[in-house]
């Protein structure tokens, strides 16, 4: 796309808290959907970068939109980390989720101490019984103890999954009021 110079309207621009035309506007927003770089367009209509962006948001088109970076939820990423906590490799999460294996590796630095994801690490118990506990009974409890684990990042996959399709929060949000029925 060409882009000709308005000397007179984009100098009186070049001012602060000046008001751009609608139809400036859908121009230049129309030139950065034609890859014309954004740098460019704001020297040449003196605009910050930001102005820029808000108006891509407000005036961009569907497939420009359509075409930005994927949000991810919470739920979805707590899926990604459980599926690479449970033995899957980067790649392996990359072709099923979609995911750049840098994102997984951010993601896993970020929730490195979220107790939620932590749980599914088993708990490290000492060899050597204390007090009067016997080695079945230790046995006993670590196994009771891996299948809580093992339920709990079930139903938590069971929510994350239904959350997902139904497209509402299940979750109880932390400061969240009782209803007054």
């Amino acid at each position: 796309m060409k882009l000709g110079k308005e000397t007179s309207s984009v100098e009186a621009k070049r001012k602060k808290n000046v008001n751009y035309d609608k139809r400036l506007i859908r121009k230049i927003v129309e030139a950065v959907e034609a890859d014309v770089p954004r740098s460019e367009l704001c020297s040449l209509y003196g605009m910050s970068i930001k102005t820029l962006t808000v108006w891509m948001q407000k005036y961009g088109s569907p497939s420009y939109h359509a075409s930005k970076k994927k949000v991810w939820k919470d739920s979805q990423r707590r899926s990604v980390l459980r599926a690479i906590d449970s033995g899957m490799s980067l790649k392996e999460a990359q072709v099923a989720f979609g995911v750049h294996p840098v994102t997984i590796k951010g993601w896993i630095r970020r929730f490195v101490n979220n107790d939620d994801l932590a749980s599914s690490n088993p708990i490290v118990m000492p060899k050597e019984p204390t007090d009067a506990v016997t080695s079945d009974e230790v046995r006993a409890l670590q196994k009771a103890l891996a299948e809580a684990e093992l339920k709990i990042a079930g139903l938590n996959t069971l929510i994350d999954i239904a959350e997902d399709q139904l497209k509402i929060d299940i979750r109880k949000k932390s400061g969240a009021k009782r209803s007054s029925k």
